[in-house]
């Protein structure tokens, strides 16, 4: 026979409690203009869309009447909620600073919030060869170093020690 103090029963019971709740994430995509992307929002609360490291220009919406679209100017991104209490399935397009289109293919439920964090491929790239100068800039300040130092000079901004 199993015995369970009250501090063991509240502890499964919050256990069991995690299996059913559900569980709310953001969603990352790479924008591709070509698919919509498959989404599920919260029927209840607002929902974001962002674009990392960019921003949205603006939201499109056939159904305008029915959902709720607040674009945020500074961050460059849009909250949406659902005016209806039981929401239809709709679509979205959302254009990009750089004028890539994502559509969004929704789908309500009773839920927590979703996030969709789009990445831009051409800011991608964009940061991606940022990052790649400030790499090479970086060894080269290093092996700049090295050679002063194999040299037998001491490297400007440094002092000799025991």
């Amino acid at each position: 026979m199993f015995k369970f103090s009250s501090a063991s029963f509240i502890q499964i019971i919050g256990l069991l409690g995690g299996f059913f709740t559900p569980l709310s994430a953001a969603m990352f995509h790479t924008i591709d203009t070509t698919f919509p992307l498959i989404c599920t929002f919260s029927s209840k609360y607002q929902n974001r869309v962002m674009v990392e490291k960019g921003k949205i220009q603006k939201v499109i919406a056939a159904d305008e009447g029915r959902l709720s679209i607040f674009m945020e100017e500074l961050s460059g991104q849009a909250f949406i909620c659902a005016r209806d209490q039981d929401p239809e399935d709709t679509t979205i397009s959302v254009v990009t600073e750089t004028g890539l289109v994502q559509d969004l293919q929704i789908t309500f439920v009773e839920r927590l919030p979703e996030v969709v964090i789009l990445t831009d491929p051409m800011l991608e790239k964009q940061n991606q060869e940022e990052e790649d100068i400030q790499e090479k800039a970086a060894e080269s300040h290093v092996i700049d170093k090295i050679s002063d130092i194999l040299m037998g000079n001491i490297p400007q901004g440094y002092i000799p020690c025991q």
